[in-house]
């Protein structure tokens, strides 16, 4: 009896956790096995490892950056860069681990660059392109 009240317990932890995850980044699960994975760092196997997730929210994250960029400022800073080195440099810059920290911190969140890029990638596998593209901007503001 003992030991089922202890997993009880952790087990309540684990989706308090999720839920407060979900309300910091405006975005409710349907399925919540990509969070876990995210929030616990595990790896399973190709298609459910959270290096696999954080490769997609990169990818997302990389394209919402180039999408703010071109829509909202003016890419052409220096006269001596190429437009490609120019936008390069200022994307990276946006989606630096440095950046990534400070983006979690902000927003409450303990976790690392990858923790976030993964967390992007498991709301785009729950959710969609649209979804995860939200919670990137709500990221990103």
């Amino acid at each position: 009896m003992l030991g089922s009240s202890i997993f009880k317990t952790v087990d309540i932890m684990l989706i308090n956790t999720m839920d407060d995850v979900e309300d910091k980044i405006g975005y409710k699960f349907k399925n919540r096995n990509d969070l876990n994975i995210i929030l616990n760092r595990i790896t399973l196997d190709k298609r459910g490892d959270y290096r696999i997730l954080a490769g997609k929210g990169d990818a997302l994250l990389r394209f919402v950056a180039w999408e703010y960029l071109v829509t909202t400022e003016d890419v052409f800073k220096s006269d001596k860069k190429t437009f490609k080195e120019e936008f390069g440099e200022r994307i990276n810059d946006i989606v630096s681990d440095k950046n990534l920290r400070k983006i979690a911190a902000n927003m409450g969140l303990a976790l690392t660059a990858d923790g976030v890029e993964g967390l992007l990638g498991a709301v785009y596998s729950d959710g969609g392109f649209e979804e995860a593209k939200k919670v990137a901007k709500r990221m990103l503001e």
